[in-house]
């Protein structure tokens, strides 16, 4: 029994929102459809649900973008489970509660539902599919709408991908596990990049993570780039203008 569980299912496909609405319905759970982000916004000024099924390529606001909005302080206020065809990204994601890849089957999409909702564990095989073969890619970054196309387009190439937009939440979110490559835009409103670098390399101790600063659509200030990467232990310094600019940055070092 499902109880009095909600789900919200936002997906660009109307047939597919339609087929999940009647199956789900059919185990007994209330069910709302969006057929993008903008509009699973505003289904969640009124529905409060146990769980979200969202798709991430969509129009308008895609899948990424919404994870980001019902974020606070980078936790998200409900369940998320991501349906995409695109199965490597979705394999190597760790930020979400769930993942199926598209086509699917019914029955494993309401096995992953039903284990999301009453909170039971992940199988350990799956667990390890989840985390397996991706590098794990840190944004932090004060531009919101740069930060999501950032991790959009990383996470689209099989990255796993954390972004927050503070030093100091840089720092805490450090403690939860050390990335691969570390991501920090130059000017955060809170310390300037370099000195964020600094401090994350020594609470990085001896994990092997490569540290990008970057300049997003401004000249850089006043400064040589090789005393930047001299003092702070910058692998790499570069002035980005879109998020292809940060991968071509991160996969040179």
């Amino acid at each position: 029994m499902t109880g009095d569980k909600k789900i919200l299912v936002i997906d660009d496909e109307e047939a597919l929102r339609e087929n999940l609405k009647y199956v789900l319905h059919a185990k007994g759970y209330e069910v709302q459809l969006a057929k993008d982000g903008i509009q699973g916004l505003e289904r969640l000024e009124t529905f409060t649900p146990d769980l979200i099924i969202l798709d991430l390529n969509m129009p308008d606001m895609g899948g990424i973008e919404f994870y980001h909005r019902i974020c606070e302080r980078s936790v998200p206020k409900y369940p998320v489970m991501v349906l995409t065809a695109r199965a490597k990204a979705i394999q190597t994601c760790s930020v979400f509660d769930g993942f199926m890849a598209k086509p699917f089957d019914i029955p494993e999409l309401l096995a992953e539902v039903e284990r999301i909702t009453t909170g039971k564990a992940r199988p350990a095989a799956a667990a390890a599919r989840k985390i397996g073969g991706g590098r794990k890619i840190f944004i932090v970054a004060n531009d919101e709408p740069f930060s999501i196309k950032a991790a959009a387009a990383f996470l689209m190439k099989g990255f796993t991908v954390d972004f927050v937009a503070t030093g100091a939440e840089a720092l805490q979110r450090l403690a939860g596990g050390v990335p691969d490559v570390a991501c920090v835009e130059m000017r955060l409103a809170d310390l300037p990049g370099e000195k964020l670098i600094a401090q994350l390399k020594q609470a990085a101790q001896a994990s092997p993570v490569k540290f990008v600063l970057f300049e997003y659509g401004r000249e850089p200030r006043e400064i040589a780039m090789d005393d930047i990467q001299r003092q702070s232990g910058v692998d790499k310094f570069v002035i980005v203008n879109s998020e292809k600019d940060l991968i071509e940055a991160v996969e040179s070092v």
